[in-house]
């Protein structure tokens, strides 16, 4: 169907003037395209467009003459350039004088020069395994290495624009064992930056906290801690950590600070962007588990109300069945259906005692509880769920993922927070914050805020 639109389009005046000027075809000029085309219909039927014609062919002819020459020339410059161009890079090659700087220059010369011999591998020319630091890629020496027989090569994981440590030799367990010591190296260098940045963001949560007790000085009222837990009071800027983030991914993917921004406002639901390293998006925060169910996963309700439910149904079934087995008790203890009669006295004896161990053990052992549905909600615990997309490939999140965070006061200026689910992370993973602002540093973009109304 597309092949014959665009044979529609070129069946033109312009087309069929072309082909029959080139099979040396006269036609009138003003013809219209419709008499061309079938000028030209007939003139295929009739044989005429079977061959090149013959004033084709000469020009052809003499254009070849006019261009073997001037071809010819360039071969022979060419070979001449590419003759010279490899003088002058043999002799810049010999003024390298450290492995760093042969690799660099030339990763074929190199491999010529340590490894091979007339084309061949030859263990004997470097025996010992060489280090190699640069801030270029090689990528080409990894892949060219492959190629040879019994080459072995370790890079270091690298961000953009940092030094690349590369391990090249014969022996594959001494290469593999420098690779494993560097990388730890690297890892414990990592996490020593880290805590220096964390270190830093802690630093910025103490003078927060100094700030607000020299205007509470200043204000000469009433204590922020003594005040109820309000909603309202989340608002601000916060500092994150999540070990499961931070040693998960390389900084390149994080970032340095993992961050939540609470804006303000006077509603029940409050809405912060978060910047959770290998996430980042919208946050919707709510005193009340069940309120954002309703609006984020309201088929979940159904479900937990269902199994509720059925708990509920299965405790009834186990207490009739105690009672069963309690009549079942009663009859054994008559002893076959004889009567034995004891003395009154003995009969309040045994109840007293069977009063004193049933209280014995209604004290030692805590009352049965029927399941509920939901749990009694903490103080100061704010339920969350985290909308957004992934930093690498900017991917949504297709589910919003359920969370909660707990605030060690009521001026919430510092909290523990639990992700039930956390995407490209797992389940139950931790996480706390520290406030550092009263003001949000970043407010949710345009982009985020469309997860809210979808």
């Amino acid at each position: 169907m597309i092949a014959k639109l665009e044979a529609t389009h070129l069946f033109s005046k312009a087309f069929f003037a072309a082909q029959l000027t080139y099979y040396g075809i006269p036609f009138k000029p003003s013809a219209k395209g419709s008499t061309l085309r079938a000028l030209l219909r007939d003139e295929v039927c009739e044989g005429n467009c079977d061959t090149v014609p013959e004033s084709v062919v000469e020009l052809e002819a003499a254009m070849r003459r006019d261009y073997e020459p001037l071809y010819h020339k360039w071969e022979s410059d060419f070979a001449a350039w590419s003759a010279e161009k490899e003088r002058l890079d043999d002799e810049a090659f010999e003024k390298c004088k450290t492995p760093n700087e042969r690799a660099c220059f030339d990763v074929r010369r190199f491999l010529e020069h340590y490894y091979l011999t007339d084309g061949k591998p030859d263990p004997t020319k470097t025996p010992e395994t060489l280090v190699l630091r640069t801030e270029r890629r090689i990528g080409d020496l990894t892949w060219k290495t492959q190629d040879i027989p019994g080459l072995h090569i370790w890079n270091s994981t690298h961000n953009v624009m940092e030094p690349v440590t590369c391990f090249i030799g014969w022996d594959r367990d001494e290469i593999m064992r420098l690779g494993k010591e560097f990388s730890d190296r690297q890892r414990e260098a990592e996490k020593a930056r880290r805590r220096l940045k964390w270190e830093e963001n802690m630093e910025a949560h103490k003078q927060y906290l100094a700030r607000r007790q020299s205007k509470e000085g200043d204000a000469d009222g009433e204590d922020e801690k003594s005040k109820t837990f309000d909603l309202s009071r989340l608002a601000g800027s916060y500092v994150i950590r999540c070990d499961a983030v931070l040693d998960g991914w390389d900084t390149e993917f994080t970032g340095d600070t993992l961050t939540m921004d609470v804006a303000p406002s006077s509603d029940d639901m409050l809405v912060a962007a978060y910047n959770l390293g290998i996430i980042r998006g919208t946050m919707t925060l709510c005193l009340s588990d069940d309120t954002l169910k309703e609006m984020f996963d309201p088929d979940e309700d159904e479900d937990e109300d269902s199994e509720a439910s059925m708990s509920d149904e299965e405790d009834e079934d186990n207490e009739d069945k105690e009672d069963e087995d309690k009549e079942d008790d009663d009859k054994e203890d008559d002893g076959d259906g004889v009567d034995t009669e004891e003395p009154t006295n003995a009969k309040k004896r045994k109840a007293s005692l069977k009063q004193e161990e049933d209280e014995d053990s209604s004290q030692q052992q805590p009352a049965k509880k029927r399941k509920t549905a939901t749990q009694p909600t903490p103080s100061r615990r704010v339920y969350l769920r985290l909308e957004g997309y992934e930093t690498g490939e900017g991917e949504e999140l297709h589910v919003p993922d359920p969370g909660y965070i707990d605030f060690t006061s009521n001026d919430c200026i510092a909290f523990e927070g639990l992700m039930k689910t956390f995407t490209y992370v797992g389940s139950k993973v931790k996480f706390e914050g520290y406030k550092i602002s009263d003001e949000p540093q970043r407010e949710p973009d345009v982009y985020e805020y469309v997860f809210l109304g979808e």
